[in-house]
């Protein structure tokens, strides 16, 4: 395991170079994030730190404290950085303006969602709120992004912007077509009769709602 002023060293240099495919490897990524390299791309270009090391040699990394070093620069400026532990044990850069943390939002249940073509894992469904799954994600870079929403009734693509202020929002499922709509609909229909049914029989049917409910209430939504 490289020792944190190491680490610091690699990283500071990578960036001072310009190579940053090489210097993200040294950024802590909480597990399960769901930051790419173009992310990290986009925040370099924007960002005052990298601006002046990438612009600057370094001269010296010196201890602040046991998670803070300082990277001298050739011009005599200092830049502050902290160090963490990741899963594994080993020292990366904190970087917590590159993305937002425990960034939640809901889908219609028994969904599927991708980011950017990446399959969110149902391991991050937090809770369940009238039938739509919560999710948290522990790390997102901000920005628009992709999400792809896949159920029964189908795909839906929608960009998101990704931001603190929209935490927690919903994404509903856009029927946008005349072939969605009519796939809806029949299965609102196969739904409507197949509790009928039940209930004709004295059977439950509640597995058709988000939770237990009288049954004219219950029509009166379709």
């Amino acid at each position: 395991m490289k020792k944190a002023s190491s680490v610091v060293e690699f990283f500071a240099n990578a960036v001072s170079e310009k190579k940053y495919s090489e210097s993200i490897k040294y950024v802590y990524l909480p597990e399960d994030s769901f930051i790419y390299f173009k992310d990290y791309q986009i925040y370099v270009n924007n960002n005052n730190f990298y601006n002046e090391l990438s612009n600057n040699k370094v001269k010296k990394i010196e201890k602040e404290s046991n998670e803070e070093y300082a990277i001298v620069l050739d011009n005599g400026n200092k830049l502050n950085v902290k160090v963490t532990k990741d899963k594994n044990g080993e020292y990366k850069v904190i970087q917590n303006d590159l993305y937002i943390s425990n960034w939640s939002f809901e889908v219609p249940g028994e969904s599927d969602v991708f980011i950017d073509e990446s399959l969110v894992s149902k391991k991050l469904i937090n809770s369940n709120n009238k039938g739509h799954d919560v999710y948290v994600l522990p790390a997102i870079a901000s920005g628009t992004k992709k999400f792809k929403i896949s159920n029964e009734l189908g795909s839906f693509l929608d960009d998101v912007n990704i931001a603190g202020s929209n935490n927690g929002q919903i994404l509903e499922v856009k029927l946008d077509n005349e072939e969605l709509v009519n796939k809806a609909l029949n299965y609102i229909k196969e739904s409507y009769n197949n509790i009928i049914d039940l209930y004709s029989k004295g059977e439950s049917y509640s597995s058709y709602f988000a939770s237990e409910t009288d049954l004219n209430t219950s029509l009166d939504k379709f």
